[in-house]
């Protein structure tokens, strides 16, 4: 972002982004579109709702945080620690998510994996066998990676992309769900679109989240194996 805007890439795209589609979203379902449908803006509402939608975008992260990554992504899916190290074998729905959305979300080649799991163990001073804990296996490889230079921006990059698809995720959850019960209550005739676009986006963006959440683990391990 340009110096003079108040706010950094990621609080534009992770929290305004979000905080947008859920204001819209109630907006439309629940008080009839008032503000979906004004055409004209003043200056001071436009600034007055961009920082609401900066404040409902915070807690919508709050929120997808929880929802999505430390209660669905955690429970259902598999680390992508393990998977990576090739320490658990993917599922059925985890090979398709990787396959569809996160290439990512696959193990490394079978020599690097060797090599990380061996400073891995030096490290923890375990042995292989004894590496199941996927969370002590990240800290450890990111408390080494996060200190090397080629690896910090794509880090970061990772990072605030992973957030981002994370929120507008579980907004477009919020989305479907508002769409669906209007659907129910009072329809209009292009809710049908709006709820298949809502939830296909949703699963899309999700996807994207986990793509970018296994890029996140995959380039810190990738960093702590190329540490001496």
């Amino acid at each position: 972002m340009k110096s003079w805007f108040p706010f950094t890439d990621y609080d534009f795209y992770a929290y305004i982004t979000s905080g947008v589609i859920a204001i819209a979203s109630v907006d439309y379902t629940i008080f009839g579109g008032i503000l979906v449908n004004r055409t004209e803006w003043t200056v001071v509402q436009g600034v007055f709702w961009t920082m609401l939608s900066y404040l409902v975008g915070h807690i919508t992260a709050g929120l997808s945080s929880f929802v999505l990554e430390q209660t669905i992504t955690k429970r259902v899916f598999r680390s992508p620690s393990l998977i990576l190290l090739g320490l658990t074998s993917p599922r059925w729905f985890e090979k398709l998510f990787s396959s569809l959305f996160a290439r990512e979300y696959a193990p490394l080649p079978k020599p690097s994996r060797e090599e990380i799991i061996q400073k891995l163990s030096s490290k923890l001073q375990c042995d292989q066998a004894n590496l199941t804990d996927a969370e002590t296996m990240f800290h450890t490889a990111f408390s080494v990676a996060r200190y090397e230079a080629s690896s910090e921006l794509r880090l970061n990059q990772f990072m605030n992309l992973y957030g981002l698809c994370r929120n507008v995720a579980f907004a477009l959850v919020l989305a479907s769900i508002l769409l669906i019960w209007k659907f129910n209550s009072h329809p209009a005739p292009a809710d049908g679109w709006l709820i298949a676009a809502a939830v296909i986006m949703a699963i899309g963006m999700y996807g994207r989240f986990l793509k970018f959440y296994s890029a996140y683990t995959r380039e810190t391990f990738r960093a702590f194996g190329r540490k001496d």
